[in-house]
C-alpha cells in the first residue's frame, strides 16, 4: 500500500445473483431493518441474505423478514445481503427493497418455495422464474 495508509476491511458475504435480467432502477425503495428482529445463526452472526422475503412491522415502521406470522404481508425483496453486528436497535441497518418490475430467479429467492404462492400475490408487477 502506498504511503502507510492501512485500511480496514470487513468481511462481505457475496450476495446470490437474485436477478434473471439487470435490475430497474425504478422497482426499488429504501427501508430501514430491524436488528432487533434478526435472530443469530449457529456460529453467532446476525444476517439477512439476498433474496430474502421483507415484511413491514406496523408497530416499528421498520422491515423484517417474512415467516408469515399473523399480520405479516410480503412487501418486497431484500436485493444486498445485510450483515448486523449486534441485535440491538443501534445495528438497525438500511438496505434496498426489490418491489416492482422485477424478474428474480425463483430457486434463489429465500423461502421461496414455502411462500411463492403469496410472493406472486403480493408483488403481482414482479416475474419469479
Amino acid at each position: 500500500m502506498a504511503w502507510n495508509i492501512r485500511v480496514s476491511r470487513q468481511g462481505v458475504t457475496p450476495d446470490l445473483e437474485i436477478f434473471k435480467f439487470p435490475p430497474n432502477a425504478q422497482g426499488f425503495a429504501s427501508i430501514v431493518l430491524d436488528a432487533q428482529a434478526v435472530a443469530a445463526d449457529g456460529n453467532g452472526v446476525r444476517q439477512l441474505k439476498a433474496g430474502t422475503l421483507l415484511s413491514k412491522n406496523g408497530t416499528t415502521n421498520q422491515y423484517e423478514r417474512f415467516t408469515a406470522a399473523v399480520g405479516q404481508a410480503v412487501r418486497g425483496v431484500l436485493a444486498h445481503t445485510v450483515t448486523f453486528p449486534d441485535g440491538t436497535s443501534k445495528s438497525d441497518k438500511d438496505a434496498a427493497l426489490a418491489f416492482h418490475g422485477e424478474v428474480f430467479r425463483a430457486d434463489r429467492i429465500v423461502d421461496f418455495g414455502t411462500h411463492g404462492t403469496a410472493v406472486r400475490a403480493a408483488l403481482p408487477t414482479c416475474r419469479f422464474d
